[in-house]
């Protein structure tokens, strides 16, 4: 994926929610100190963030951290804002249950259908591997940034896709508040700064 998906994915958020960051760390070997400084700030800022917010979801906080960690890295990685992937995995699994299933098979944090997994992006060998919060988290954002580009950059119908309700691009009539529930989510993250 080149730079201008990933600008685009961005406008697309920051259109949704307001203002988002996009956590690309310069190079070692690049910039300043001071931009260095400010990124690793911001990083940990965030991280607070995260592990607020889902500690009103799990007392676990070796969990907890160690998903804010993964949330953080596959933004840094895919360019997803944190706070959208928190947002749709509180609503897919709200007990941060890592190896959860849903009654029609979708595994993990982020709820993720095994048929959908990408295999080689997320470094799973068996669909067992998707209760690994990393891999979870990984292929649940591989697959929401590719549900975006695949609705032309359409939040809203990326949501309604990746919970599964787009069938000939027309959404099931129960699936239509997942995007205003994962949107409610994200404001409520947003509110933990």
């Amino acid at each position: 994926m080149g730079i201008k998906p990933l600008l685009r994915i961005t406008a697309v958020l920051v259109i949704l929610v307001g203002s988002l960051v996009l956590y690309r760390t310069p190079p070692l070997n690049t910039g300043t100190i001071s931009e260095h400084t400010g990124v690793a700030s911001e990083y940990l800022k965030t991280k607070g963030q995260i592990i607020s917010y889902l500690s009103h979801l799990s007392e676990d906080t070796v969990l907890v951290e160690r998903i804010a960690d993964a949330v953080l890295v596959e933004a840094s990685e895919q360019g997803v804002p944190p706070g959208v992937t928190v947002a749709i995995m509180a609503h897919e699994n709200g007990s941060l249950t890592p190896d959860g299933v849903s009654t029609a098979g979708a595994v993990g944090l982020m709820q993720v259908m095994p048929l959908h997994v990408p295999i080689e992006e997320c470094g799973l060998l068996t669909t067992k591997d998707l209760s690994n919060v990393e891999i979870n988290i990984c292929a649940g954002v591989h697959i929401f940034v590719e549900k975006l580009e695949r609705c032309n950059d359409s939040t809203k119908c990326a949501l309604l896709a990746y919970n599964g309700c787009i069938v000939t691009n027309e959404p099931f009539r129960t699936c239509y508040n997942y995007p205003t529930k994962v949107e409610e989510n994200l404001l409520d993250f947003l509110s933990e700064a």
